[in-house]
């Protein structure tokens, strides 16, 4: 995942756009110690925690559309932050980019491992969500006969 367009050396195919987002409410303890570290110029850790965990919450909703897409990587990401609410006690944060399929996949170098592990659990999780769709009584051997086929 990356933040640029256009990547040095790449070759790769646009699938297409994928999105994630998440409104986490900061909670009254947290605004109560914000109003008090904020009086003192002070960083707020119980915000910036919450920030984090949301941020990497997102980030993973696009890893995980762009594979089922049949992607490999996602181009062009950008996040953003704002306040949602009325009374502004709720913290939203939208990422988006642009799933690709590389056709150099070698230019990650040891990279290349992880996307092929994570590709093959994200196939192995789509079959079952499509088992559990059919649910007839097959399911058991419908589930052994996909896990062959993405063991294979």
């Amino acid at each position: 995942m990356l933040t640029t367009h256009n990547p040095y050396g790449w070759e790769y195919q646009s699938i297409g756009l994928v999105s994630g987002q998440t409104v986490t409410g900061t909670g009254f303890i947290s605004e109560l110690f914000s109003d008090v570290t904020d009086f003192f110029g002070m960083k707020s850790g119980s915000f910036a925690g919450k920030l984090k965990k949301s941020e990497e919450f997102v980030l993973n909703q696009l890893r995980a559309k762009a594979v089922l897409l049949g992607a490999n990587a996602i181009i062009a990401t950008d996040i953003d932050y704002n306040e949602a609410g009325g009374a502004k006690g709720m913290l939203m944060i939208c990422a988006a980019g642009t799933a690709v399929k590389l056709k150099n996949i070698e230019i990650l170098e040891d990279k290349q491992d992880i996307i092929n592990e994570i590709t093959a659990i994200a196939n192995e999780l789509y079959s079952i969500n499509n088992l559990l769709l059919e649910k007839d009584s097959t399911f058991i051997d419908k589930y052994n006969e996909h896990i062959k086929i993405f063991k294979s």
